[in-house]
C-alpha cells in the first residue's frame, strides 16, 4: 500500500471515530443506554480496524 494511500485511510477512520463520538454525545443527552453501548461497541470496532494502520513498516 502506498504511503498517499494508508493516509487516506488513517483520515477515513479517524473521521468514523468523530463519527461514533457525537453518536455516543447524542445518546448521552437523549439519555439512550442502548444506542450508547451501540456507539462504544462501534468506536472500538473503529479502533481495531486501525492498529494495522498504525503499525510501523520495515
Amino acid at each position: 500500500m502506498k504511503a498517499n494511500d494508508k493516509f487516506y485511510e488513517r483520515i477515513g477512520w479517524l473521521l468514523f471515530l468523530g463519527c461514533s463520538i457525537c453518536y455516543m454525545w447524542s445518546s448521552y443527552q437523549n439519555r439512550d443506554v442502548i444506542s450508547m453501548i451501540g456507539g462504544i461497541l462501534f468506536f472500538a470496532a473503529c479502533l481495531l480496524f486501525m492498529m494495522p494502520l498504525m503499525k510501523k513498516e520495515d
